[in-house]
């Protein structure tokens, strides 16, 4: 349901609480964004809004609610702080949130032509690793990863910051949610989510989503980074768009990263395919995907050829499981990376993979039937 922001009364010299509103910055189809300002310090803070039709909707607004809440459980410095949750006089919530001077990670690569540099890219999504792997330890799932949901800054010295935010569709184990939140749930057959960052199980059912499906979606993040577009795409449109791709991440395996980075580490083309398997079991955890990361990232700074980084990394000890600082890479021992798993010869693999695809198109089409009657 999308709504005309430009309809609706203007926010601008609003009081709230001790929050004045000030000019919009964005607008989408659930909701609108103000700067704002505290008037009791005069902080400058981002303001988020849901659009009235929208907020009429119970379930969107218990999703605005559970976004403060899950960003208050996890508590880590590159998530998006939550200042305050307040309602207007109409009873409609608002979200205040600490403003960022910075540039979304989709609108940088538009103004870079669609790719990053190697090392920026790793690093950008080791930060968002390492968010999420307190998120993960907190039992909480994002579920909607994605370039426009990561922001880049740069601290007062200019190095490289990574916010993660918009937790509003994240999953919530129960006894990490308010009583008013249990309510809270998926509907049978609804897919929650962006298509070409979704993993196979979410494009089947969000029921099944875990922690390994933000695996599968930050490995998407950072193929498209590098190769300028995602691991699967699909000239359709609207919901043939996302039947298609839905049924690729399903049934179709995904290219390797070399195909579009000819000289990316070998390393790095590894890990990426083992992120990408459509058995979640079968993905390192995301504190693992950190690791490796990390390890990759310190050895291109080691000055490191392309030809030697899978090497080394495969020898390099890291630790998986201790949290990492972003000025700093682990160093403390642990198990060394593993080497993939001798596959299945190529056409045994064609042909489950094309199985696998006839299963997804009919299950898609049954669903969308369903929909639709």
């Amino acid at each position: 349901m999308s709504v005309d922001s430009k309809k609706e009364p203007s926010l601008e010299g609003t009081e709230l609480d001790h929050f004045v509103v000030g000019r919009r910055l964005a607008a989408g189809g659930m909701g609108v964004v103000h700067e704002g300002r505290d008037k009791n310090t005069g902080e400058r803070v981002a303001i988020k809004f849901l659009h009235p039709e929208i907020a009429k909707h119970r379930e969107v607004t218990l999703r605005f609610i559970n976004e403060a809440r899950a960003v208050e459980i996890i508590g880590h410095p590159s998530l998006v702080r939550i200042v305050h949750l307040g309602r207007q006089e109409s009873g409609l919530p608002y979200l205040v949130m600490e403003y960022l001077d910075g540039v979304p990670l989709h609108v940088r690569l538009r103004e870079s032509g669609g790719r990053l540099p190697l090392t920026q890219a790793i690093e950008v999504c080791l930060q968002v690793a390492d968010a999420l792997s307190a998120s993960h330890e907190k039992s909480i799932v994002h579920r909607d990863l994605k370039p426009e949901n990561i922001m880049l800054l740069a601290d007062p010295q200019g190095r490289l910051l990574v916010k993660v935010f918009d937790f509003g569709i994240a999953k919530l184990p129960p006894e990490h949610m308010a009583k008013e939140l249990t309510m809270l749930r998926t509907q049978n057959g609804q897919l929650l989510g962006t298509p070409h960052y979704m993993a196979p199980e979410q494009c089947r059912s969000d029921r099944v989503v875990t922690d390994k499906s933000d695996v599968y979606a930050l490995a998407c993040v950072l193929f498209r980074c590098l190769a300028g577009r995602t691991p699967f795409v699909t000239e359709a449109r609207g919901d043939a768009a996302l039947m298609h791709i839905c049924a690729q991440q399903i049934g179709e395996p995904p290219p390797a990263l070399s195909q579009f980075v000819s000289d990316a580490p070998q390393a790095l083309v590894r890990l990426i395919a083992r992120a990408l398997e459509k058995e979640p079991s079968a993905r390192p955890t995301m504190r693992e995907l950190a690791s490796e990361l990390a390890s990759i990232l310190r050895a291109l700074s080691d000055g490191d050829s392309t030809d030697n980084l899978s090497t080394r990394v495969l020898d390099r000890a890291t630790d998986a499981t201790a949290p990492m600082r972003r000025d700093q890479v682990p160093t403390a021992p642990a198990k060394l990376v593993s080497k993939p798993k001798p596959s299945a010869p190529a056409s045994k693999r064609r042909i489950a993979y094309v199985l696998a695809g006839l299963f997804a198109a009919v299950w898609l089409i049954v669903l969308a039937l369903w929909a639709l009657g």
